[in-house]
C-alpha cells in the first residue's frame, strides 16, 4: 500500500481511537433513509476523465462514449451511539442516481467512533469497476503524532480497496478533534464501464457545522 493510502486507511490508525476491526459477523440491522434530493452536477477532474476516455478508446469499434449515472448506497455504523435516528446502530443512506452529499451534521452527534461502507449488493448489476477515486477537500493535520488527511486537492486511486470499502468496519473513523473530517472530507467518485458505457456516481462528504474547515472554503476567502 502506498504512503498516501496509509494516511487514509486502517494501516495508519494505530491508536486506540482507530482500528481495523474484522468484518461484522452478525446480520447487520439498519435503518434506511431515502435521499430524495437529486445530486448536483459534480465535476470530474480532467485527469480522471482522460483516464476513462483512454480506456474506451481501446475498444476496436471506436464507439462514442456514453455517460450514465447510477444510484449509491452508504452505510454508517457505530457501537458508540453517536448516530442520530439509528435504532439499530446503523443507517443506510439510499442516494438517487448520481449519488449526493453526505453531511455529517444530519447523522453524527457527540464524540465516538463510526464507520462508512458501501454495501456490496448495489454493485452486482453494474459492470466492472473502472476506477474509484477520492479527491480530498481537507488540509492535512498532525494529531497526537499521527498524520491525518491527504491535503488540499490531493487525489488517491482506491480501486484496489474497492472490496474492502464494502466491509462494514474497514473505514473506521473517530470524531475526536475532527479526525473524521480530515480523513474523509472530499469526494468519492465511482466509475463502472461496459465497453463504451460508463456509469458514474459520487459521494461528497462534509459537515456543514464547520463551514470554514474545508480547502474549498479557504480558497473562497482568499
Amino acid at each position: 500500500m502506498s504512503k498516501v493510502l496509509k494516511i487514509i486507511f486502517c494501516a495508519v490508525f494505530l491508536s486506540q481511537l482507530f482500528g481495523c476491526d474484522s468484518i461484522y459477523k452478525k446480520p447487520l440491522l439498519v435503518d434506511e433513509i431515502a435521499i430524495t434530493a437529486k445530486a448536483n452536477d459534480f465535476k470530474i477532474p480532467k485527469s480522471i476523465f482522460d483516464e476513462i476516455e483512454m480506456e474506451i478508446q481501446k475498444e476496436p469499434s471506436q464507439l462514442q462514449s456514453v455517460y450514465l449515472f447510477s444510484p449509491l448506497k452508504v452505510i454508517l455504523y457505530t457501537q458508540s451511539g453517536i448516530l442520530k435516528s439509528a435504532t439499530q446502530g446503523a443507517l443506510q443512506l439510499n442516494f438517487p442516481v448520481g449519488g449526493g452529499v453526505l453531511d455529517f451534521k444530519d447523522y453524527i452527534q457527540g464524540q465516538g467512533s463510526f464507520s462508512i461502507s458501501f454495501p456490496p449488493e448495489q454493485f452486482k448489476e453494474l459492470p466492472s469497476l473502472l476506477g474509484l477515486y477520492f479527491l480530498s477537500d481537507s488540509p492535512q493535520r498532525k494529531i497526537d503524532n499521527e498524520e491525518f488527511g491527504l491535503g488540499c486537492g490531493k487525489m488517491a486511486h482506491l480501486k484496489s480497496r474497492f472490496s474492502s470499502l464494502q466491509e462494514v468496519n474497514y473505514l473506521k473513523l473517530n470524531t475526536t478533534q475532527l479526525r473524521h473530517l480530515y480523513v474523509v472530507s472530499g469526494t468519492f467518485i465511482f466509475a463502472f464501464r461496459d465497453r463504451n458505457k460508463v456509469y458514474l456516481s459520487h459521494l461528497h462528504v462534509k459537515d456543514s457545522r464547520y463551514p470554514d474547515f474545508y480547502c474549498s472554503s479557504l480558497y473562497k476567502q482568499q
